[in-house]
């Protein structure tokens, strides 16, 4: 996504606000992801400074991905803040490059879709570790009431922790 800059760097501290929208493609972290069918809206003001360009504004987005807890499909929406400074002489990690004649938010709006991804979906619940799509049944009541347990924490019956003591 390039932004042209045409008279914001003639002089210091000039601002232009930038409102566009552009597509995010393979954005995943886990099972989680950016859905690439919906736009990515841009709410950005652009400043000149005697760095470069400072952009600061919104990327909104939305995200696809399993329930942490029950495995259901969930979405969401994704706002994430920028305060991103795109500097002439970049430092790796800290700042990106500024052209000219225009900027590349690309990399900038990657970033932020990619941090504000949720790490742990969860279904709407009313408590904190309750899900009521997920299973309830706990393994020594899986024997009383002749249900199975759920087979995702199976591997968790072979774990043997020693007496404290």
């Amino acid at each position: 996504m390039r932004i042209p800059l045409t008279d914001l760097r003639r002089g210091l501290n000039r601002r232009r606000e930038f409102v566009g929208r552009t597509r995010a493609e393979g954005l995943t972290v886990g099972d989680t992801a950016v859905r690439s069918e919906v736009d990515v809206e841009l709410d950005l003001v652009l400043e000149s400074v005697h760095e470069g360009v400072m952009v600061t504004g919104t990327v909104t987005g939305s995200w696809r991905g399993p329930c942490n807890l029950c495995l259901e499909p969930l979405e969401g929406p994704i706002v994430a803040e920028v305060a991103e400074l795109f500097a002439d002489e970049p430092v790796e990690g800290e700042t990106y490059a500024v052209g000219r004649e225009y900027l590349d938010a690309t990399e900038m709006i990657r970033d932020a879709l990619l941090l504000a991804l949720p790490v742990l979906a969860r279904c709407p619940y009313g408590g904190v570790g309750k899900c009521p799509n997920a299973p309830e049944v706990a393994a020594d009541e899986a024997e009383d009431t002749g249900e199975t347990p759920d087979p995702r924490w199976a591997a968790l019956d072979q774990l043997e922790f020693p007496e404290p003591g």
